[in-house]
């Protein structure tokens, strides 16, 4: 859930609620960029992430379940991309 002010306040931070309770992460100049670009995208449904990028991020949490599975053994990502359909390049 994103709360925001168009004029006043124009201070920001994260609340997560959950099942079993909601809690406030502290106030940060810091998460304005982030909060920013969620409402751009909101707006726009253009991501500020490449999918090519979002797809390696996925492929490296595979990789690593994938070598846990294989008892620590390397996994490489072009691996994973294969099998998932993806190109590797």
């Amino acid at each position: 859930m994103l709360h925001g002010n168009r004029q006043g306040n124009n201070r920001f931070s994260v609340k997560i609620i959950g099942t079993k309770g909601s809690a406030t992460a502290g106030e940060t100049p810091s998460y304005r960029p982030l909060a920013v670009e969620v409402m751009k995208f909101f707006q726009t449904r253009k991501s500020p992430v490449p999918l090519r990028t979002t797809l390696e991020i996925f492929a490296f949490m595979e990789a690593a379940d994938e070598s846990k599975r294989r008892g620590g053994a390397p996994v490489a990502l072009a691996e994973v991309l294969k099998k998932a359909g993806a190109d590797s390049q």
